[in-house]
């Protein structure tokens, strides 16, 4: 795992990389001087590069705050016996991920793995 990746994603992280950029002291507003080395051509350049990977890792990763309570946990097999009946009783993914506070692709998956719906995600027919 990057540094990156490990570093929590705030507004203020990217106001204070912003400010440095154009030249400007986020903490008093204050232009910076000509010989700051953040007024050096490649150190703006690193600074909106990094600004760039900070806002495209921020809309490619969710917040874990924003995704379900048993997100990325293991399945139990009562809870996979359960699904696999929710599912057959016409209940939705939709619905069946908030049920087991998943993700809607998880639920997908473990029903694909129960053979539960064909490659393309529509219910497969009884042989």
């Amino acid at each position: 795992m990057s540094c990156v990746s490990k570093f929590r994603h705030t507004p203020r992280v990217l106001r204070i990389l912003e400010s440095l950029a154009q030249g400007i002291d986020p903490y008093t507003s204050e232009v910076l001087s000509e010989t700051s080395p953040f007024n050096n051509v490649e150190t703006v350049r690193a600074l909106y590069r990094a600004i760039d990977v900070i806002k495209w890792q921020m809309e490619q990763k969710p917040d874990p705050a924003d995704l379900p309570k048993n997100a990325g946990k293991p399945w139990p097999k009562d809870k996979l016996e359960e699904l696999h009946e929710g599912f057959r009783q016409g209940k939705s993914i939709d619905e069946l991920a908030e049920q087991y506070q998943r993700t809607r692709g998880s639920i997908e998956a473990q029903l694909l793995r129960l053979v539960l719906l064909d490659q393309q995600g529509k219910i497969k027919e009884n042989d």
